[in-house]
């Protein structure tokens, strides 16, 4: 599984990414004065979504919503069980945004059965 790295020390900062075979770029903000990250995603030109407010456990974005969208979920979590937001004291703490593509979500709930 892997997670996009926030450098919340160079906000707004832009990361790219290719998931499921596709490039996708995250344009990454912070919200001062509610302790907040909001992201931006883009596929070439083309925006995705705009401002969306990260939420702890919550997909950033639709997650397989259409054919524009990345074929993954993109979940703000920490393993750990110690942080349950996202500020800018937990983000790349102990909260990750995971990226868990269709095929990784499939085998782990078929280990489950």
């Amino acid at each position: 599984m892997n997670y996009i790295p926030v450098f919340k020390d160079v906000l707004p900062f832009v990361y790219s990414i290719k998931i499921a075979g596709e490039t996708f770029v995250f344009t990454f903000n912070y919200n001062e004065s509610g302790d907040f990250f909001t992201v931006d995603l883009f596929r070439g030109d083309e925006i995705l979504c705009y401002g969306e407010k990260i939420v702890y456990g919550k997909p950033l974005i639709s997650a397989f919503a259409d054919e524009r969208f990345p074929k993954a979920a993109i979940v703000p979590l920490d393993f750990a069980g110690i942080r349950d937001k996202v500020g800018f004291e937990e983000m790349e703490s102990d909260v990750f945004l995971y990226v868990i593509t269709q095929e990784e979500m499939s085998d782990a709930l078929s280990k489950e059965s």
